[in-house]
């Protein structure tokens, strides 16, 4: 009846042995203006195994070749051309974990290459779709640096303190690159202040707090 392009539903973990262990879902909600579909992308993990598309959304997309990150890079250019977007709370997909698979195991030089390779188009994508978005943008190319600075600073690996150094020296010059947007925006963000906020904040607080300092 919505004539929805895309709707989200939600999604029960299960262990390997077939027993949920969890359920995550999202209050219902209905999206029909195309700025608010792409500003709620950056509120999401960037998966596309909980929604279902019309097939239209897919045309023309660009697929990337690589094996971590691969769904933010697609799921962005999907959100940026439906024009109604809903959320259902009920589950219905099903997430059996598996030890065995590369989201568990993974190597990590080539999750990092791929999450630097998906961080870049999603501030390239965005920046040619929807530049007053950037900040959002910058913001979730943070938050894969962070995710793969946390991976190795709990790894072993023999080169990890020259690629942590590395990935001190990147997050640092993206929070500049932030920054900087979230000044030159000002005019724009008011609307999305609270959204605004919070990503000032934790990019702070993750820059400032919890890298050490060189």
């Amino acid at each position: 009846d919505n004539e929805a392009d895309m709707a989200m539903f939600g999604v029960y973990t299960v262990h390997p042995d077939g027993e949920i262990i969890g359920e995550y879902k999202n209050e219902p909600r209905v999206f029909d203006n195309k700025h608010d579909i792409y500003l709620y992308f950056f509120t999401l993990s960037g998966s596309l195994c909980n929604k279902v598309y019309k097939r239209i959304l897919f045309e023309n997309v660009t697929w990337p070749k690589i094996t971590h990150f691969e769904d933010a890079f697609v799921s962005i250019q999907v959100f940026a051309k439906a024009e109604k977007f809903i959320i259902i709370d009920k589950s219905f997909y099903y997430y059996v974990q598996n030890p065995a698979s590369s989201t568990h195991s993974p190597n990590r030089d080539k999750m990092k290459s791929d999450a630097f390779q998906a961080a870049d188009f999603i501030v390239n994508f965005t920046a040619k779709s929807f530049p007053e978005f950037l900040p959002e943008a910058f913001w979730r190319k943070l938050l894969i640096y962070e995710r793969i600075f946390m991976d190795y600073a709990a790894s072993h690996e023999p080169n990890r303190d020259k690629i942590l150094n590395n990935l001190i020296h990147e997050i640092r010059k993206h929070y500049a690159i932030l920054k900087s947007e979230l000044k030159a925006q000002h005019s724009n963000i008011s609307s999305r202040s609270k959204n605004i906020f919070k990503i000032k904040y934790r990019a702070k607080n993750f820059v400032f707090v919890h890298l050490p300092k060189l």
